[in-house]
């Protein structure tokens, strides 16, 4: 019982260190833009005097909102289609960590690369969020993401939390969060090997 409480302490302090916090968590990456996407998201940005970065952000988000009409089907990532005249733009954007995870989640549910998100996006949602300016009701509210895995019988079930997970189901069935972003960073973690196999 002490080992297990002493573990649980490491485990806190260890987790404290390596907090997870929306300012300073930023994740670099790049995407390939058509060009005429790219004239969009930067008329788009100037319209709503925004960056760039900010706009691909928000549309992203919208595909979040709709996640239901953008599903894959077992099959490979798609992508854009070519263009024999290479008009591509390699263009740098930051996420925040829970929003790299969200639009990871969106390329593996709806079975798009992530530039090809973006082409839905504008072309589906700058039309919106032009109309609705810099107001942001439209958005996917959350700004939490979360990892969990549980046994259901023999089977191993990954969860994944677009906001925080309740309490009550932090601990059903033996599961366990094992990443979580946004305020507060991973408090409720559990030491490792609290799964149940």
């Amino acid at each position: 019982m002490e080992f297990h409480s002493d573990f649980n302490g490491l485990a806190r302090r260890r987790n404290a260190r390596y907090k997870i916090s929306q300012e300073k968590t930023m994740l670099r990456t790049t995407i390939n833009v058509h060009l005429s996407v790219l004239s969009k998201i930067a008329a788009g940005s100037n319209l709503l005097g925004i960056p760039q970065r900010t706009l691909v952000v928000r549309l992203l988000m919208r595909i979040m909102r709709d996640i239901d009409r953008h599903q894959g089907s077992f099959t490979l990532t798609r992508y854009q289609r070519r263009d024999p005249k290479g008009r591509w733009k390699c263009f740098p954007v930051v996420f925040q960590a829970q929003q790299n995870e969200f639009f990871n989640d969106l390329k593996r549910f709806s079975r798009f690369s992530i530039s090809h998100l973006v082409a839905i996006a504008v072309k589906e949602y700058l039309p919106e969020l032009l109309a609705d300016g810099n107001n942001e009701r439209h958005n996917y509210a959350s700004s939490e993401w979360a990892l969990g895995r549980r046994m259901d019988g023999s089977a191993l079930c990954w969860e994944i939390y677009w906001g925080k997970p309740a309490p009550s189901t932090r601990k059903t069935a033996g599961g366990s969060i094992l990443r979580w972003t946004g305020p507060g960073g991973m408090p409720d973690r559990p030491p490792a090997g609290s799964i149940r196999h």
